[in-house]
């Protein structure tokens, strides 16, 4: 007992006094009076995969092939899924130290379990790979102030934190344990403050250790993309891409980064990526997770010049779509394919149609192709898509002649979102997003009522010195024919000769071929984005 402080004193103390008096109450029926046992702490059993009891010790290979750096990482990151254990154990082998004492590990509340933003357990740790003690006096600090509570319960299944204490017993045995699970809506403020407290708890033989998973449900080339934006992030200290980033726990990444930041630890060495279609082999597989890990260390952070963008097809909003939205809302529409906006910088796409008052006719008759689209309706799903640009450049945007194309332009304004280009070709040629402190020049062509090219090419070259990257979206070619023109190939490669970096092609409706270009890519059409055409 007189080991014991803070907690698990107080609470040891009650459970030894109501011991004591059930003996003495036993002693007063004649019961033969007997030594009461000090009850042992309580401890959650970390034992991952119950089926496979040499699961840890299996993985634990790269201790046996990892040199240890001189200095041991103070803060760093691994990944939750035990499909990348070797990740997992690789860092851990990496960071090995029996001089470590404390041990601070923040990840996702996976399950939502519990009612407050940040939770942490008093109970020890039984791992296959050694036992760990929690770190009574940090946790103490943690609750006094009100930054964490206390709630066992969802430990039983959090593998963000069952799956990696083994290593944490295995790489530190001398160390204790703060585990902390965060809900994904805890602010800003109070990450910071975990970050501090936790700091302020901290020495030279302390640390930190965030479990995060990245990018998840897409297909391997988008979780390619989307951890390109994650490690950009990292690398920068990019705390305001953090919120749009594709992982699991972006307050925990944010906590990991403070954390780092104030030991003057401003250079990610990454030690591993990988995405489950890697290691499984399935390369076919549409819902894939991946996963980053690696550490900081002294140094600056670095920079990078890298900008990333999603670009989609035509998008209508009438007919429908906006009947199938009635019945079923409008969250549905992109419902399986939300997080494809998660990575992004910019989300730009093919607008097909005006954003007016006007009653809906083709909802109506469906035969009729002139479209509106409801104010409200195209907020609710546009924003929350996270478009920051929209092309005019089409023929269906002429559906209410001019009024209907201002009002368009207008709403989009109002919504913080950039209309480029028009269905007459007269105007509203190009407009720039400013990203990451350089300027994307996007410029919308319409073939059909106006076609002449040659605006476009002098547009082009004018913005070529003043535009970091000049993307053309390009309204062209034969509805449903899967096969570009040479006419579409001829303007395309005249577009690019003239400066720009990238053609985005519209208007069939279905996906037609890309191409490289004197190093520049073309996609001849992307088809429908959202559309009702299920044929």
């Amino acid at each position: 007992m007189s080991a014991m402080n803070g907690l698990f004193a107080h609470v040891l103390s009650m459970i030894t006094a109501s011991a004591m008096l059930a003996g003495a109450a036993a002693a007063n029926v004649a019961v033969p009076a007997r030594k009461v046992p000090i009850p042992e702490i309580p401890s959650h059993v970390s034992m991952y995969y119950t089926d496979n009891q040499d699961f840890f010790a299996d993985s634990l290979k790269p201790f046996a092939t990892t040199t240890r750096l001189r200095s041991s990482p103070r803060v760093f990151i691994v990944n939750q899924h035990m499909l990348a254990a070797s990740l997992v154990a690789h860092q851990f082998a990496l960071s090995a130290d029996p001089r470590v004492t404390k041990v601070f590990i923040l990840t996702q509340n996976n399950w939502s379990t519990g009612t407050a933003p940040m939770i942490t357990s008093v109970e020890s740790w039984k791992t296959p790979l050694g036992a760990i003690q929690p770190a009574t006096g940090v946790i103490n600090d943690l609750l006094f102030k009100r930054i964490v509570t206390v709630d066992e319960t969802i430990f039983d299944h959090e593998h963000g934190i069952t799956g990696i204490v083994p290593y944490i017993a295995y790489a530190f045995p001398h160390a204790t344990i703060v585990p902390i699970v965060i809900r994904d809506k805890t602010s800003d403020a109070q990450i910071d403050a975990l970050a501090s407290t936790l700091l302020a708890n901290a020495d030279q033989h302390t640390v930190i250790i965030g479990a995060i998973d990245m990018s998840h449900y897409l297909p391997k080339p988008m979780a390619d993309a989307h951890d390109r934006l994650t490690e950009q992030t990292i690398a920068e200290f990019d705390y305001a891409s953090i919120p749009k980033l594709d992982i699991d726990t972006a307050p925990t990444l944010r906590a990991v980064m403070k954390a780092a930041e104030s030991l003057g630890l401003k250079k990610f060495v990454e030690t591993g990526h990988a995405n489950s279609a890697d290691i499984t082999n399935e390369f076919s597989l549409t819902s894939t997770t991946s996963y980053v890990t690696g550490y900081f260390e002294q140094g600056a952070s670095s920079t990078a010049d890298a900008i990333h963008a999603v670009f989609v097809g035509d998008i209508m909003l009438d007919r429908g779509v906006a009947m199938h939205a009635d019945a079923r809302g409008s969250d549905v529409l992109f419902k399986d394919v939300e997080r494809l906006f998660l990575g992004n910088d910019m989300v730009v796409g093919n607008l097909e149609g005006p954003i007016t008052g006007a009653q809906s006719v083709s909802r109506r008759d469906t035969s009729l192709l002139r479209f509106t689209f409801d104010s409200q309706f195209a907020h609710d799903v546009l924003t929350n898509a996270g478009f920051t640009a929209l092309s005019l450049a089409n023929n269906h945007t002429n559906n209410f002649g001019r009024d209907g194309y201002d009002s368009t332009q207008e709403q989009l304004a109002t919504d913080n979102i950039l209309p480029f280009g028009s269905p007459f070709n007269d105007a509203n040629f190009s407009t720039r997003q400013t990203v990451r402190g350089r300027d994307v020049c996007l410029v919308g062509y319409e073939q059909f009522i106006r076609p002449d090219p040659a605006p476009f090419v002098k547009e082009i070259t004018s913005l070529r010195p003043s535009c970091y990257r000049i993307v053309v979206f390009s309204h062209w070619g034969v509805e449903y024919s899967q096969v570009p023109l040479q006419s579409q190939r001829d303007l395309a490669h005249a577009f690019i000769d003239a400066g720009a970096d990238v053609v985005i092609g519209a208007h069939p409706h279905v996906v037609q071929s890309a191409e490289v270009y004197k190093g520049k890519a073309i996609f001849y059409s992307l088809g429908n984005f959202e559309f009702d055409q299920d044929f």
